[in-house]
């Protein structure tokens, strides 16, 4: 059964990678000084998608023109010359799906259906969280945890051109004005970038329900990946071994035992969570993996 799922692994990953997921960095899209932390906070979002066992592209903006992904994310373009936009809207065209994160570009948000508002600065936690509403992408967490102090707002260019998705809201968890966006069409606007400071399970499944979306099998690879990496302790023996040296008198032995009783039959759903392409079985392979670290 175990050979079973790396073989299902290895078919999804396949599938996958001849869909790909791009993500995008600002070259071009920012002043030259900007470059190399555009770069960085991209790899965050490649990081966790790999973390779960989806590839992602790394790729420039420049690239983007040559490039056909089935899901492209926008990091930190928030300046894109006209020859860059004309390239997001050639995909768009194509059928690929975006995930803005952080533009000021009117030129890019109409595209969307959106127009660009105001910047936004705030130090004082303004800005702590963003609470997902009933339009949020099916499998994404209620919240994911962030403070950002620089904000690029937009609205809708028309009626119903798009539909809030999840609201900020300030450190005393109070909601802001300030939305992300979903279009008609699949694609999505935020208001900031996903920062590598915290939160990463939830912006990982964020991540995860964003591709979901546009791409059948990615939480079952996922959830598959992390079946394998979860119980790598129990098909080696590393686990049982560390068990069988714990003295037979201890008082913890018992104990111990009966847990691990009760993990064996837990990786037992977890693995028939596998054969689902969902975010609960996704989720219940990250508790297997939680339970065997």
């Amino acid at each position: 059964m175990r050979a079973l799922l790396f073989l299902f692994a290895f078919l999804f990953a396949f599938a996958l990678r001849a869909a790909a997921i791009a993500v995008v960095y600002a070259e071009r899209s920012v002043p030259e000084g900007e470059r190399r932390y555009a770069k960085s906070v991209a790899t965050h979002v490649q990081r966790w998608y790999a973390e779960a066992g989806i590839t992602a592209d790394l790729l420039p903006d420049s690239a983007l023109k040559s490039a056909s992904p089935r899901l492209a994310i926008l990091v930190d373009c928030y300046a894109p010359p006209a020859d860059i936009v004309a390239d997001v809207q050639k995909r768009l065209k194509a059928g690929t799906r975006f995930v803005v994160c952080y533009s000021s570009s009117d030129a890019l948000a109409q595209l969307f259906g959106l127009r660009t508002g105001t910047f936004q600065k705030s130090a004082d936690g303004a800005y702590s969280k963003m609470v997902f509403g009933a339009n949020r992408p099916k499998g994404a967490p209620n919240e994911v945890l962030q403070t950002s102090s620089c904000l690029f707002t937009v609205k809708p260019a028309a009626q119903g051109s798009a539909t809030p998705m999840a609201y900020w809201h300030n450190r005393k968890g109070q909601p802001t004005e300030v939305a992300w966006w979903k279009t008609p069409m699949g694609s999505y606007w935020m208001t900031h970038i996903l920062t590598g400071d915290g939160d990463e399970s939830g912006k990982r499944q964020l991540l995860l329900a964003l591709a979901a979306e546009h791409l059948p099998g990615v939480w079952r690879l996922a959830s598959t990946h992390l079946y394998n990496e979860a119980t790598k302790p129990i098909s080696d023996g590393s686990l049982q071994e560390r068990i069988r040296l714990l003295p037979k008198t201890s008082p913890r032995r018992q104990q111990i035992d009966n847990l691990y009783t009760n993990l064996l039959n837990y990786q037992k759903k977890a693995k028939a969570a596998c054969e689902q392409d969902t975010a609960s079985g996704y989720q219940a392979n990250c508790d297997l993996r939680d339970l065997t670290a």
